[in-house]
């Protein structure tokens, strides 16, 4: 990040030499400091008009509240710097110790901003964790005006080792897209159907060789493809 004046220019002279388009850019801007400032100043530059931010943390158990309020806080400075560069700043849907961990969360941070200042990143694979059958759906439905990004994974649930009591844990592994809880053509149905006409992000995280990985994420794009001509 300290080096982004000089380093994305080139990241993205790299990209429109083989064809290809920088449309967001994933940063750690969780406050409006200098870093934050640069790099919307060179996203300006290079029409990159959306970053996905960093992530707040939960804390320890009982300060979630307070640490609420100095996220919000926090995340209003950012969404004041990007307005001056007409950069959308973006808070991604992502489960676990991190603000926000549900669509609920997510939606009583920014529904006090207008969608052109704010926008917020959709997650199947995280937001399947935590909606369960349908809280996923309703999640979709409350944070229609600010969606302007949407990731697709998917992931199946693994047993793990029991804990002192017995007691049968479970964890999540990342896996393709066809072969995963989350309902995909349902998801991307239910985002279509509240209107966003954006891009989606398709993500490789399979701890696999880079050969496998490619060969994985052409799998997921194939289907995906399926996905996108039914709607």
């Amino acid at each position: 990040p300290r080096d982004v004046k000089t380093k994305l220019p080139q990241a993205v002279q790299a990209a429109s030499d083989h064809g290809l388009q920088i449309m967001n850019l994933t940063t750690s801007i969780t406050v409006a400091d200098r870093v934050a400032q640069e790099t919307l100043a060179t996203c300006q530059e290079l029409g990159i008009d959306r970053i996905k931010l960093g992530y707040y943390q939960a804390g320890k158990f009982g300060q979630l509240g307070q640490r609420l309020v100095e996220a919000k806080r926090s995340l209003e400075t950012v969404v004041t710097l990007a307005a001056k560069y007409d950069v959308l700043p973006c808070v991604h849907l992502h489960s676990g110790s991190t603000i926000p961990s549900n669509g609920l969360m997510l939606f009583n941070l920014i529904r006090h901003l207008p969608k052109t200042r704010i926008g917020a990143f959709l997650d199947s694979y995280h937001m399947v964790i935590t909606g369960g059958a349908g809280g996923w759906r309703q999640v979709i439905d409350l944070l229609r005006p600010w969606t302007a990004m949407v990731a697709l994974k998917n992931f199946q649930w693994h047993q793990d080792d029991r804990d002192d009591l017995g007691q049968q844990r479970w964890r999540t592994n990342y896996c393709p897209l066809a072969d995963g809880v989350a309902p995909i053509g349902d998801f991307v149905r239910t985002v279509h159907q509240g209107g966003y006409r954006g891009f989606y992000t398709l993500h490789t995280e399979y701890r696999q060789p880079t050969d496998k990985c490619l060969q994985l994420t052409a799998n997921d794009f194939t289907f995906l493809k399926k996905v996108f001509e039914q709607l």
